[in-house]
């Protein structure tokens, strides 16, 4: 009988039933394009270089009008260097998670209502990421551009970005980052040890609370730190 396929789902021709099937017929550097749609699954980059482009490549949430959406509600588990995720939406619990070592994540053009999920490690302190990487798991060159999170959670401590192993260069730019559920606090980027430059510009908080919008280098520094031209709001 004829295997089925999810025509949204593709590299290059060859279609695929879901992206966990397109990962892993993959070659490294492959390029997975998801059309709009719903895509209810986790997942787990373990081949380098993977990108996963949805429907809204390179097209800014902030700034331009999107189109329907490739709405991943599922989990993405990184594991592999050179990961890119561009054009998608994260949605319900989402969360990308990187589990060992990688060396370039970039995370572009992402629209997210996700209110993430609390870790092992953080469910005692209920904190609630949607990008996360635990304690010794070191990133280098990490990127996230042109991105709208929406963290609509009124849990505790609620964050965007945590990670707790050693951030060595990263450049968070021109996103828009907003809760409108008003937690108490809310760590929206949390970079517990950095290394190499940091840069955070051009993005736009707006936050009912102030409170630890950013904590970076709270456990290491040794890094270059460069924080400018950014807004810091309360919600309009």
């Amino acid at each position: 009988y004829a295997k089925w396929v999810n025509p949204n789902i593709s590299i290059g021709d060859v279609k695929y039933g879901t992206i966990a099937e397109a990962i892993k017929n993959a070659n490294e550097g492959d390029v997975i394009t998801l059309k709009a749609g719903v895509y209810t699954e986790n997942i787990t980059i373990n081949k380098a270089n993977i990108s996963i482009i949805g429907a809204n490549e390179n097209i800014d949430p902030n700034k331009q009008t999107r189109n329907e959406e490739a709405v991943i509600k599922g989990n993405i588990d990184v594991a592999a260097n050179g990961f890119i995720l561009n054009g998608v939406k994260l949605s319900g619990t989402s969360t990308v998670t990187v589990t060992s070592a990688v060396k370039v994540l970039k995370i572009l053009y992402v629209y997210s209502d996700s209110t993430g999920m609390a870790s092992a490690v953080d469910s005692n302190h209920n904190r609630k990421s949607v990008i996360y990487g635990y304690e010794g798991i070191n990133v280098n060159d990490l990127v996230m551009s042109n991105c709208y999170f929406n963290i609509g959670s009124s849990v505790y401590c609620k964050e965007v970005m945590r990670f707790y192993g050693v951030v060595t260069n990263a450049n968070i730019k021109n996103n828009y980052f907003t809760n409108s559920a008003a937690p108490t606090i809310s760590e929206v980027i949390g970079l517990a040890q950095i290394a190499g430059i940091i840069n955070i510009s051009d993005n736009e908080f707006r936050f009912p609370t102030s409170n630890y919008l950013l904590m970076i280098g709270e456990w290491y520094n040794g890094g270059n730190v460069v924080i400018e031209n950014n807004i810091f709001a309360g919600l309009n």
